[in-house]
């Protein structure tokens, strides 16, 4: 038997089909996995780039200053990248932005995210 999605007043949801949400909760789903996929295979590596980078800034004083700036340069960096891939996982819609003309990136802003 399919089901409808129903709208809280136990009637179909204008617009919705089981078809419909069926294709998005498995785009959900396969977003979803990507999005774990990539938070793990990114942030180990990272982990040791971040620790080794922070225990060399330990040391700051004794370093040239454009060897502690580019060491600064590398902190800050994958910092972002840490918070992208946290971001990943935050997505509550599959929702997509342009990203260059005629090509489409997931939207990872802060409007697409679960609140913590």
């Amino acid at each position: 038997m399919k089901r409808t999605p129903k709208n809280g007043t136990g009637k179909p949801s204008p617009g919705s089909s089981p078809t419909r949400d069926s294709l998005k909760r498995e785009r959900m789903v396969g977003i979803a996995e990507t999005a774990v996929t990539v938070h793990h295979e990114i942030n180990s590596p990272l982990t040791a780039i971040l620790g080794n980078v922070r225990l060399l800034l330990r040391d700051v004083g004794t370093l040239d200053k454009p060897v502690a700036d580019k060491l600064k340069t590398i902190e800050v960096s994958a910092e972002r990248i840490v918070d992208v891939t946290r971001r990943l996982l935050r997505v509550t819609r599959p929702d997509s932005v342009e990203y260059v003309q005629g090509i489409r990136m997931l939207d990872i802003s802060d409007d697409n995210q679960i609140r913590e």
